[in-house]
């Protein structure tokens, strides 16, 4: 520490292992043979550097970048089956290699009085990202076993966002918020990263008092239309817009020697159809409906 100035560092070194049994028989839809089972073995260097700058009461400043790597686990690597879960026939890939990102970010805050606020946007170049591509002949998803094969494939690509939070106290107990973020994944060469989340914006105001507290929060996910494509032909469809919309309230008393809160929260309280961009299944499965949840916590 400088005065106003803070410098942070730091560094991590990882290695990470698979030793895998061979399969006895690998579909031909996989692509590779039993003979290319073997074990794998990856040593990463990871380290970043940050900064903070008060340049006032009120103003603060925040830079860092970081060199980040991962090592494919095994089912990026070996995977041969039905995903159930995804409805998808996962492929891996045993010759993929382990990912380097180099991520830059800048923010800026803003704190006086009752009001608070930060916004900060980043650029995240990644080399070799590994993804589940969706394999298509002629624009159409080739299937195995009644499911779309997706194979784990390797590309650099640029992921670039921002976000942005506003508060303001109301009074003692009562604060609202507000909040937006977007991200953008490219592959390098060329064309959207598939599965990417929808842009958002939202409010919110909170209640906190001794006994009681309560919030509503109103969330706006935007049509997410950039969708991954190969060729000529998606490899997904598009997603619309959809609301949701949570409430809860909750109360504590406080004992002695213990404390109990009782909570009742409901979520997607207008039965909004959800689907979620970044879902495999999205076409065919929304997302949960409205919902209520009563809870009881003790602590002593």
């Amino acid at each position: 520490r400088w005065d106003d100035l803070i410098i942070s560092t730091g560094a991590r070194w990882d290695t990470v292992s698979h030793e895998p049994s061979a399969f006895e028989e690998i579909a031909d839809a996989c692509g590779f043979a039993a003979a290319d089972i073997k074990d794998k073995s990856f040593s990463d260097l990871s380290a970043s550097a940050g900064m903070a700058y008060q340049f006032t009461d009120s103003w603060r400043m925040n830079a860092s970048v970081t060199s980040a790597a991962r090592a494919p686990d095994a089912e990026e690597l070996y995977s041969c089956g039905a995903h159930e879960s995804t409805f998808t026939y996962e492929v891996g890939n045993p010759d993929l290699v382990s990912e380097r990102a180099l991520n830059l970010e800048l923010g800026v805050s803003f704190d006086q009085g009752p009001f608070d606020s930060h916004m900060s946007v980043y650029r995240n170049r990644v080399a070799n990202f590994i993804y589940a591509d969706a394999q298509l002949i002629d624009g159409v998803l080739i299937e195995q076993d009644e499911l779309p094969v997706y194979v784990f494939s390797q590309d650099n690509v640029i992921l670039k966002g921002a976000e942005i939070e506003l508060g303001y106290q109301l009074a003692k107990a009562w604060r609202v918020s507000a909040m937006a973020d977007r991200v953008r994944g490219e592959l390098e060469d060329g064309g959207w990263l598939a599965r990417m989340p929808a842009d958002r914006i939202g409010v919110g105001m909170d209640y906190t008092g001794l006994n009681w507290m309560g919030f509503v929060r109103w969330m706006e996910y935007l049509q997410q239309d950039r969708v991954a494509t190969a060729g000529d032909s998606n490899q997904e469809t598009a997603t619309e817009g959809f609301s949701l919309v949570s409430a809860g309230l909750g109360y504590t008393w406080y004992q002695p020697d213990m404390e109990y809160r009782v909570d009742v929260a409901g979520t997607n309280l207008l039965n909004e159809v959800v689907r979620y961009h970044t879902s495999f299944v999205k076409d065919r499965v929304p997302g949960q409906g409205r919902g209520f949840r009563v809870s009881l916590a003790l602590a002593f």
